[in-house]
């Protein structure tokens, strides 16, 4: 499913992000198992219910876009570059988290300043 996400700049927080989606398609199991123990391949985010609906609130902290990391690389570079991209869609049933609930638009692809780790966006869904 396609949710929308939204977008705020906060001076006290930075930025956030908040996806709202119908509670009865939260997928309960993977939520739990994430706030049980956190893959840090996944961006951290706070759940909570609000009238009927499921709302995650995502907040970046010191997190930058994957698209601005972007540049000449060595071959070994981008065997490793591209071994931290598909590694946590290959190893995401162990969280009982489901491959299409990644958010895989680039935009919302982050790392840290040293690009040590790749952070997807996830929607328990």
């Amino acid at each position: 499913m396609r949710y929308e996400i939204h977008s705020k700049d906060d001076l006290s927080s930075g930025a956030i992000l908040t996806v709202c989606f119908p509670e009865e398609d939260l997928d309960r199991k993977a939520l739990y198992t994430i706030q049980s123990d956190w893959p840090d391949f996944l961006l951290p985010f706070r759940y909570r219910s609000v009238d009927g609906m499921a709302e995650c609130t995502y907040q970046l902290g010191n997190q930058i876009k994957l698209q601005y990391r972007y540049g000449d690389r060595s071959p070994k570079e981008y065997i490793r570059f591209w071994g931290q991209i598909l590694k946590p869609l290959l190893e995401c049933a162990d969280w009982f988290l489901k491959p299409l609930s990644f958010v895989l638009e680039a935009q919302y692809l982050y790392t840290d300043r040293d690009g040590g780790v790749i952070r997807y966006l996830y929607v328990p869904s």
